[in-house]
């Protein structure tokens, strides 16, 4: 199930928007995001439901020796993935394309995972987001749900994106059975999270509790709104 909520307002569909011509640059940008998204998360989200389904085999060596060589193979294929994706993505976007994407994410995982994913993005959310500020938000909130997804089995993953005059905060939580060594240790993704919050000049916090689900929370400076130029009106215009 999936819910999808904007204070003050709706998420549009991705299929209503209307795109301007595309550039070789943006075909490349494309180009990654398909990757990204219908490649490299649909092959996560097999390898999560062969491990689902590994539980259920308990005895049966030859099923799990076969599972396991499967997975060897599909990681093999994430690798490659991967590399093509750094080859390739120019990490180009803008802060319109937040809100659909975060859509999809919710899409995905819910079909996938079958937890409810709820999307709710505030009303003063800012919409002159510079584009790469853009595209660390999504990467971030796509590995914190993942992990959620993943590691957790919650039933609700909350995805939300809050604003203040100085601060901007997007947190995903769960209500999962919480993360077991994996902050103590943490790996690639969660370290990449935290790249991507320094890069942007602010902070990235992950808490869990044993049976009580994770949350991951960046914050993020506010940017300062550009300048507006000066318009006059008719009654500030002299008539000779």
């Amino acid at each position: 199930m999936i819910a999808t909520a904007e204070q003050g307002g709706t998420v549009n569909d991705i299929g209503q928007r209307r795109r301007p011509e595309r550039s070789r640059g943006r075909e490349d940008v494309d180009l990654s995001r398909e990757l990204h998204d219908h490649v490299s998360q649909t092959l996560n989200l097999l390898l999560l439901e062969m491990e689902n389904f590994k539980a259920e085999q308990v005895g049966r060596e030859g099923v799990l020796r076969e599972l396991d060589r499967m997975q060897g193979s599909i990681r093999s294929v994430l690798s490659n993935v991967r590399g093509i994706l750094h080859g390739i993505r120019k990490d180009v976007t803008t802060a319109e394309d937040l809100r659909p994407s975060l859509k999809a994410l919710a899409e995905r995982l819910a079909s996938s995972c079958g937890a409810m994913v709820s999307v709710s993005v505030a009303q003063d959310w800012p919409d002159d987001l510079e584009p790469g500020a853009a595209v660390d938000l999504i990467r971030i909130l796509e590995e914190a749900a993942h992990n959620s997804a993943i590691h957790g089995a919650p039933s609700t993953i909350w995805i939300e994106l809050t604003a203040t005059d100085r601060l901007l905060t997007a947190s995903v939580r769960d209500d999962g059975r919480g993360m077991i060594g994996g902050l103590s240790s943490p790996g690639l993704g969660i370290r990449g999270m935290r790249e991507r919050a320094s890069l942007l000049g602010g902070s990235l916090r992950i808490s869990s509790e044993i049976g009580k689900g994770t949350q991951t929370v960046v914050e993020i400076p506010r940017p300062e709104p550009a300048p507006v130029a000066a318009m006059l009106t008719l009654a500030q215009v002299e008539t000779a």
